[in-house]
């Protein structure tokens, strides 16, 4: 397992930031050329617990599509999307739980806005060979923080320059 948070503040009012983070639509495949598709199934608008979140992206260079659902919403702080992605690298398969939480905190009037990333590998000897693998010879845990950062950053920019 790995874990980890990367935060930045944003110099926007918290209600703006909270207003771009779940519009998820407008910033996320845009906030990263590893990200490739984005599918979202809401049974209404807006999102929230329950709505199911597709994606394809790249981690530590590897291309693995998730699949899982929002799973705590807390209005104006926090939000989970938690769920379940595979990929294949060297003609191995393997499949990860995994989970971010985007929160949003206040700072003198100002926006906090960390991501708190996790993935379980599985415990079998494939899983703990790809955990290895992952972290030692990809550096993944680091190009993963780098790609948090990254849409973190992407956020910050476009709150700053008034996109709320």
């Amino acid at each position: 397992m790995f874990e980890f948070v990367e935060t930045v503040r944003v110099h926007a009012p918290p209600a703006d930031a909270w207003k771009v983070l779940v519009d998820v639509r407008r910033w996320w495949l845009a906030s990263n050329p590893d990200h490739s598709s984005l599918m979202i199934r809401s049974t209404g608008e807006p999102i929230g617990v329950g709505t199911q979140i597709l994606f394809v992206e790249r981690v530590a260079g590897i291309r693995g599509r998730a699949e899982g659902a929002i799973t705590q919403w807390i209005e104006g702080r926090a939000v989970t999307w938690q769920g379940v992605a595979v990929y294949r690298h060297l003609g191995f398969t393997i499949t990860i739980e995994q989970g971010v939480t985007w929160a949003l905190a206040s700072s003198n009037g100002y926006a906090e806005l960390s991501a708190q990333v996790w993935a379980l590998f599985p415990r079998d000897l494939i899983g703990r060979l790809g955990e290895w693998y992952f972290k030692h010879v990809l550096n993944g845990v680091e190009r993963d923080r780098e790609h948090a950062r990254r849409e973190l950053e992407y956020l910050k920019a476009k709150l700053e320059r008034g996109a709320a």
